[in-house]
């Protein structure tokens, strides 16, 4: 089973037990001090830059998860906190070329007569996930900081045919710079802008938004709203 999984899966061994009774900082200290990584399979080694697990066999946990991270600092933490077992953790660890690495981990710890004597885990690669993410913060952080920035109005409506027609997802500051209202008026208040159209330009605008749905056209006009200073 090991060896067929497609997850990575490992067991760590303790030279010494650790005490589950002593403090948090004393347990983190004698994981670094004598854990060793005691079996693994093939797709863990993979995930570090090897080929085959004996190449890693007997190395220590630090070589997986530097110290000097807190991170991994923490992710040690609550391990020890949840009485030794983890799902779904985030570690940041380096593979043999010195790349960051992140996985997801699930971990559980053998305990017997209140000793920790070893932990199995299984893992899973999530490196190239988390950068997307990060590249996808980093754009949506260029997106508002664009749209704040220039004089009007920025809004993200989802359209018709969705599970939420005509929500506003997305309106920017210059709402309340400009008309005088909360932006989250939209959001809260799907009447809202009904509301403070001009009743004179009501009708037209509500005509042409019909045809924009109908059509899919842009919808591009002049038209009267009520700012709340009236």
């Amino acid at each position: 089973f090991v060896e067929q999984s497609t997850e990575g899966i490992w067991r760590f061994e303790l030279e010494e037990p650790i005490p589950t009774d002593v403090p948090e900082e004393e347990q983190i200290e004698r994981f670094y001090r004598h854990a060793y990584l005691a079996e693994c399979n093939n797709v863990v080694a993979r995930m570090y830059g090897f080929t085959h697990a004996e190449e890693i066999v007997g190395a220590r946990l630090g070589d997986f998860l530097p110290r000097s991270v807190p991170e991994n600092v923490e992710y040690l933490r609550s391990f020890v906190r949840s009485d030794h077992r983890l799902t779904d953790a985030e570690s940041e660890e380096v593979d043999r070329e010195g790349n960051s690495k992140r996985f997801l981990n699930n971990l559980t710890g053998v305990v017997e007569n209140g000793f920790l004597v070893r932990a199995w885990g299984t893992q899973r690669d999530v490196t190239e996930h988390k950068e997307a993410e990060r590249r996808l913060q980093e754009a949506e952080t260029r997106y508002r900081t664009l749209v704040e920035q220039i004089p009007a109005i920025t809004y993200v409506q989802e359209p018709v045919e969705s599970s939420n027609p005509k929500a506003i997802t997305y309106m920017s500051p210059q709402y309340e710079t400009i008309l005088g209202y909360p932006s989250e008026s939209e959001a809260i208040d799907e009447e809202h802008w009904l509301r403070i159209l001009h009743p004179e330009d009501r009708e037209r605008v509500l005509a042409e938004e019909a045809r924009t749905d109908e059509t899919g056209e842009p919808f591009k006009m002049e038209y009267r709203v009520i700012a709340k200073d009236g």
